[in-house]
């Protein structure tokens, strides 16, 4: 299952795991404006509300990108990073009631600003080098994710995604 499935980066990870033969479905709150096809696989579910999360169908994997991801949205309007923590909380709610393993896109923005050409690590992650709400959201959310498997054995892999362009 692809959270964010009407995205650019849901999009195309949709249609490679269908050709691949994967048995796959999309939820976003949006059917899918580039590839109409795949609205056949989409179920529309606004992911802040967790009653309606519930009624996902049966899958075996997740794979979270929906997010409000333009930074200077976030920037104009900062409670759209609260969206994305909730989102994701919800998720991880689901994925820890249905023991379903989770991947994560995150963002190479929890780096901070201050790497200019340096190689980074997960210790180049610090919270002070934060500047904008988008990165405090990945952020908070990589900490939730963590604080998941801790506490209740969530299987979870994160991505940091970074600079990402494509054909949509």
């Amino acid at each position: 299952m692809i959270t964010g499935s009407s995205g650019m980066i849901g999009t195309r990870l949709f249609e490679k795991l269908i050709e691949e033969d994967y048995n796959v479905v999309g939820v976003d709150k949006v059917f899918n404006r580039w590839n109409e096809t795949l609205n056949k696989k989409t179920v529309l579910c606004d992911l802040l509300i967790d009653k309606k999360i519930s009624k996902l169908p049966k899958t075996d994997m997740i794979i979270h990108f929906a997010a409000n991801a333009r930074v200077f949205d976030l920037v104009k309007n900062p409670s759209l990073a609260l969206d994305n923590i909730k989102s994701t909380f919800n998720i991880l709610n689901f994925v820890r009631k249905k023991d379903i393993p989770l991947i994560f896109a995150s963002s190479n923005e929890v780096y901070g600003n201050n790497l200019q050409n340096e190689k980074v690590s997960e210790e180049s992650v610090k919270i002070n080098e934060i500047h904008n709400p988008y990165a405090a959201s990945k952020m908070a959310c990589e900490i939730l994710i963590n604080s998941f498997n801790k506490m209740y054995g969530v299987d979870f892999e994160i991505i940091r995604l970074s600079n990402v362009y494509g054909m949509y």
